[in-house]
């Protein structure tokens, strides 16, 4: 005895179900997007020598944040920081950085920074390697 079956396709419901915050599609883009987060924390923490320590409080860490946006109809997960540091903390600076050029004061004779601590006075500084936290985070988004 042959059976018949008709498929009747509910596009509202698949449309629902790959926006909507609450559908397999987002959740999983999230649950990715807070596994780079986390990675980008853990590089910021000093792990290896290619990722050097670059917080003291904890501020800039916790500032690497999940958000969830659309484009139209199309949700993203974006990850990273609204620090103004963080750039400079991502690609360096001074010789590291894109200008390949010492750090010199403009309007004084010289530096004034804290470095471990203490107030150090410089008349140019080769400035800090970059940590690539969050393009290095990426990775982890495959797992």
């Amino acid at each position: 005895m042959p059976t018949h079956v008709t498929h009747k396709m509910d596009l509202n419901a698949i449309h629902i179900m790959l926006t909507s915050p609450s559908g397999g599609v987002v959740k999983d883009m999230l649950r990715r997007g807070v596994k780079v987060q986390s990675r980008a924390r853990q590089l910021l923490s000093g792990t290896d020598a290619r990722h050097p320590r670059r917080v003291d409080t904890g501020k800039f860490r916790s500032s690497v944040q999940v958000t969830l946006l659309y484009e139209g109809s199309t949700p993203k997960v974006r990850v990273g920081t609204r620090d103004r540091r963080a750039r400079w903390i991502h690609d360096g600076t001074g010789i590291y950085g894109p200008h390949r050029q010492r750090i010199v004061p403009v309007y004084r004779k010289a530096l004034r920074f804290q470095a471990g601590g203490k107030t150090v006075f410089a008349r140019s500084t080769k400035g800090m390697r970059a940590n690539p936290f969050l393009r290095d985070a990426l990775q982890a988004a495959k797992d």
